[in-house]
């Protein structure tokens, strides 16, 4: 099985193959979200392995929310897929009995969750030409797209100035060059970008970046640093996944990236600056000097930033995917009317605000419009 494995995991072909990795899979086993993760093997009549699935037992749940206020959530349990995608060939038959063999085997699966699908892409099209699946799950979105509605990506070319030049426009390229040169000026002429990747870097990582994790805005909203991520870093570190980055002016920590890497992919996990720093952008700065190291070391081919409508997302990455989660719910009386209660609660919601946004727009044109009173005689 071990082989099979080793073979169908492509850091070229999949920005997730991380996720499906046994380093991955054994920190998962440590740090589990609920139940231990598991793998799903489907072998030939002499007992060969022949695909494979890995993923984390969770309960997922369904949310009817409009705005702030959810309505109700319904539970189910669920199978999600580490990397959105099954461990094997591209093979929609292999594919198709896997998946399906699934849903025989776990009595009270509700629900198989592949996360952020790319739209139209090999996947998508993947789990389109599974007839036994469809035939034992309803396939569903429950959102158009995921969060933010695109995955933002960076594949990196040969040079640092290649991906310049083809990114940004010369002004650009001149706003890029200040913001360094403003940081440098302010640290007294050294801008420290220290990595951490090596086993005991995650302990250490987590010490001098908590200062500004705890100034951040999103420790405002409750995201903090706990004791729980300082030994999930740690073990990541020992396991040669943790690759964060902190960026010091005039040696106070400004600001910070915990970041993943595995093979040719690194994903761009989560940010943060001390607000104090916010005039030099330091999270720009943070991004520019990390994409030159990577694009001078050339090991990595490909950056995810993640999905979401952030703006640095759209400006430094060079490829933009629109992705979809897509939940196989068993075919159940229940789940058929939870998905058709849901689409319609959805689009309901998503037809609400679009009525809002027309009508502020309408009513900004009408004022912008009006005549100005006339003078008081």
């Amino acid at each position: 099985m071990r082989a099979l494995w080793d073979a169908s995991l492509d850091a070229g072909a999949h920005s997730a193959t991380l996720f499906q990795s046994p380093e991955w899979l054994a920190h998962a086993e440590r740090f589990p979200k609920e139940g231990p993760p598991a793998i799903a093997c489907l072998r030939d009549g002499d007992g060969a392995p022949l695909a494979l699935a890995a993923f984390e037992q969770v309960t997922a749940r369904l949310s009817f929310e409009a705005g702030r206020i959810a309505l109700h959530r319904a539970r189910l349990t669920t199978a999600n897929l580490l990397g959105g995608k099954p461990i094997a060939a591209m093979d929609p038959e292999l594919v198709d009995e896997l998946l399906t063999g699934m849903f025989d085997a776990i009595a009270d699966l509700d629900c198989i969750r592949l996360e952020t699908v790319k739209k139209n892409g090999a996947v998508w099209a993947l789990i389109a030409r599974c007839p036994s699946l469809h035939a034992r799950a309803l396939e569903y979105v429950p959102k158009p797209y995921a969060v933010g509605g695109k995955l933002h990506e960076v594949a990196l070319p040969a040079t640092f100035e290649q991906y310049l030049a083809a990114q940004f426009s010369s002004k650009h390229r001149g706003n890029l060059r200040r913001t360094i040169k403003a940081l440098r000026e302010a640290s007294g002429g050294t801008l420290e970008l220290e990595r951490f990747d090596r086993p005991g870097d995650g302990a250490r990582f987590y010490d001098a970046a908590r200062p500004v994790a705890t100034a951040s805005w999103q420790a405002q909203q409750g995201t903090e640093f706990t004791n729980d991520l300082r030994a999930r870093l740690d073990d990541l570190a020992a396991r040669a996944l943790l690759r964060s980055y902190l960026l010091r002016v005039a040696g106070e920590p400004c600001a910070f990236v915990i970041g993943y890497q595995w093979q040719s992919e690194f994903h761009y996990i989560r940010i943060a600056y001390d607000p104090k720093f916010a005039k030099l952008s330091p999270g720009t700065a943070l991004l520019y000097l990390l994409l030159e190291e990577l694009c001078a070391e050339k090991r990595v081919a490909l950056v995810s930033l993640g999905a979401g409508d952030f703006g640095y997302k759209a400006q430094f990455g060079n490829v933009h995917v629109e992705v979809g989660d897509v939940w196989l719910l068993r075919r159940t009386l229940r789940n058929r009317i939870l998905r058709e209660a849901h689409g319609r609660f959805r689009d309901a919601v998503v037809a609400a605000r679009e009525w809002v946004r027309a009508r502020k727009a309408r009513s900004a044109g009408g004022a912008a419009q009006a005549p100005a009173p006339k003078p008081a005689t």
